[in-house]
């Protein structure tokens, strides 16, 4: 509500009070007077403009306190219209570094897919490599392995060929390739 419009208002609510308190003092002239009397004549403008002190008091009491309360709720809307915009403003940065992150994630899965699948290849090369290899002849080379690497060829490789290679490795490395075989297989999460 503008102040123009309370202005309006409290003018409105100004002439109702003038015009009762004008309406009511020509009321009980007429009540006082003698039944045969002729009607009073009607009252005019200047009359009805003159109103007491009180009224006008209240009046402007009133319309200080609607103004006062109209200013309130204007400054309360603007500070609730702000905050409304700042959480547009913090929803669509929010959207955008989720859409953002959708897609990083989107690519390091392509990628690591990728790398799967050029591990898949080269371990598979490798074990091809080892089969077609004599035990004695590859058993240094593949001692020398990584772990892992090791235990996913032996997992691979035809069991015969593959217990070969185990005897012809040094007795301390193929009990830790043998153990880690015989283990669980732990998924990551």
């Amino acid at each position: 509500m503008t102040a123009g419009r309370v202005l309006v208002v409290c003018g409105a609510i100004a002439l109702s009070v003038i015009g009762y308190a004008a309406t009511s003092s020509v009321t009980e002239a007429a009540e006082g007077a003698p039944p045969a009397a002729a009607p009073a004549a009607p009252i005019s403008p200047a009359v009805t403009a003159a109103p007491s002190v009180a009224p006008q008091e209240g009046v402007r009491t009133l319309a200080a306190a609607l103004e006062r309360r109209v200013r309130g709720l204007d400054e309360r809307e603007a500070s609730l219209l702000a905050r409304e915009q700042g959480l547009r403003d913090a929803q669509a940065k929010l959207d955008a570094r989720l859409t953002e992150l959708t897609a990083i994630r989107t690519a390091i899965s392509a990628d690591l897919d990728r790398a799967d699948v050029r591990r898949e290849t080269r371990v598979g090369a490798l074990v091809t490599m080892v089969e077609s290899n004599r035990a004695s002849s590859i058993a240094p080379m593949f001692g020398a392995l990584e772990v892992p690497l090791a235990v996913d060829v032996l997992d691979r490789m035809n069991r015969q060929k593959a217990g070969k290679l185990l005897a012809a490795l040094p007795p301390a490395r193929a009990a830790v390739f043998a153990t880690r075989m015989a283990s669980p297989i732990v998924v990551a999460p």
